[in-house]
């Protein structure tokens, strides 16, 4: 009896899956693009996107998504962005260091 409830207690933990519909990251390397993915649940309904961010960027930096207008941040950040989001596709987002060259801004991404 100990050992299946072990067993179980184990499978759960194995079988759960990290959060795909939200990310955090902190872009500090002004070398090249980052890339962001998130990945909707299946059995989740979603109504919006948004993206947080706080920081510092000595110059202007792009947060790119196919198909959207490219949202620009720039100096002193501190801000939340959203939109509608209906729907089961994977969202990407880019973050191009653009003309920035130094700086840190912690980025989240949810869904």
């Amino acid at each position: 009896m100990r050992k299946s409830i072990l067993l179980f207690i184990a499978f759960a933990f194995i079988s759960c899956s990290p959060t795909t519909d939200e990310a955090d990251i902190t872009f500090s390397d002004f070398d090249s693009p980052q890339e962001v993915e998130l990945i909707p649940y299946e059995d989740k309904t979603y109504v919006s996107w948004a993206i947080q961010a706080k920081g510092y960027v000595n110059d202007s930096i792009k947060i790119k998504r196919d198909g959207y207008y490219d949202i620009v941040l720039t100096g002193t950040i501190d801000t939340l962005i959203n939109g509608d989001y209906y729907g089961k596709k994977v969202v990407k987002y880019t973050i191009d260091p653009y003309r920035a060259k130094n700086g840190s801004i912690e980025l989240s991404f949810s869904l």
